[in-house]
């Protein structure tokens, strides 16, 4: 099982508080040994940063961006493509996902101008959503028998998708920001169970 983990600013002025971030980053990154990557949004402007290895690592890499509005990231667990291509994909906007789209193949079918730029079935919602938007998304992580949780990050918003039965993710929200974790890091944090639900200010 990979991890997720990001926060988003209501208020993009504020600091991101870095214990919590450490925290999320940490206990998400417990699920995902091969790689990790972070995809950060600050000035209209979105980058990318993945590299192999375990993130408690590397943790400085993540807590330098903490100055974004927004964060996305992922900590990867290898099951299908190469061990270390890591999260998140991108393709004008950012995805990070864990689970496993089995009928990725014929999915990939309804999007035929799509241009794939890895190996990972995970891409395949990235496809979708630029298609048709975020319910196509959910359409495929709702139809899904296996467990399977997503976030989309499109400019300032964080799209989050998870079946009904799908990995944890959890939210946890004061009056400034929010942040996601795979890992319940304390009480705090409530299991996202929206189904589909946009973050973005």
């Amino acid at each position: 099982m990979c991890g997720l983990f990001g926060f988003i600013k209501k208020d993009i002025t504020c600091d991101t508080d870095i214990v919590e971030l450490n925290y999320c980053a940490i206990e998400s990154g417990k699920r995902g040994p091969h790689a990790f990557g972070i995809a950060i949004h600050s000035n209209s402007s979105t980058s990318v940063i993945v590299k192999e290895g375990l993130i408690s690592s590397n943790i400085d890499i993540v807590l330098k961006n903490s100055n974004a509005n927004c964060m996305i990231g992922h900590t990867r667990l290898s099951t299908y493509g190469d061990i270390y291509q890591g999260q998140p994909i991108f393709n004008t906007v950012a995805l990070a996902h864990n689970g496993n789209i089995y009928q990725y193949v014929n999915i990939y079918k309804l999007y035929p101008n799509y241009e794939k730029t890895t190996d990972i079935d995970s891409e395949v919602l990235l496809a979708s959503y630029l298609a048709k938007g975020k319910d196509e998304v959910y359409k495929h992580i709702r139809d899904a028998k296996n467990p399977n949780v997503a976030m989309i990050m499109d400019n300032g918003s964080i799209h989050v998708f998870r079946n009904k039965n799908g990995h944890p993710l959890f939210v946890f929200e004061d009056d400034k920001i929010i942040y996601f974790s795979s890992i319940q890091v304390n009480k705090k944090y409530e299991l996202f169970n929206k189904g589909v639900f946009t973050y973005g200010y």
